[in-house]
């Protein structure tokens, strides 16, 4: 009975951890974003009204506010890619840079764009296959995210 009574004491004192992805996806199905979500709950900090929990977020991508296109005013070609990714997009969304990010969301290549440019190319020849991500940011700083294939 003492054991029982020890180990229910230990069970309650103790923190209870977990972590999710949790992912966001555009109109094609396309991920845009991916989020790991730590859960941390303190039963010490259990009342009986209410349990407390805390949740942080550590976002692998930088935060998007969606550039409101058409899927016709931005093209990424081809995908999936062998050495250059070409971006092109139509004048009026007014992009001024392009990160390329890894599948684990570290950044690869940021290209400054100039005023009047509608092109760029990304050499992804010296990357290994797998997936990656390109985001565009307009002078407003929204963005929109798309998943590029890399043979």
């Amino acid at each position: 009975m003492l054991k029982k009574l020890l180990l229910l004491l230990t069970f309650y004192a103790c923190n209870v951890n977990a972590q999710t992805l949790q992912f966001t996806y555009d109109s094609a199905g396309n991920q845009i974003q991916r989020e790991l979500v730590t859960i941390s709950v303190n039963s010490l900090s259990h009342t009986d009204s209410e349990e407390e929990t805390e949740q942080e977020e550590e976002t692998l991508l930088p935060k998007s506010n969606s550039i409101n296109d058409n899927s016709t005013e931005i093209e990424l070609y081809p995908n999936p890619v062998v050495d250059l990714l070409n971006v092109e997009w139509q004048s009026n969304l007014q992009i001024t840079e392009i990160m390329l990010f890894d599948s684990t969301g570290k950044m690869l290549q940021l290209k400054k764009v100039y005023e009047g440019t509608t092109r760029e190319t990304f050499n992804l020849s010296s990357y290994s296959s797998g997936m990656y991500y390109v985001r565009l940011f307009d002078s407003f700083q929204q963005s929109k995210s798309y998943k590029i294939i890399k043979k």
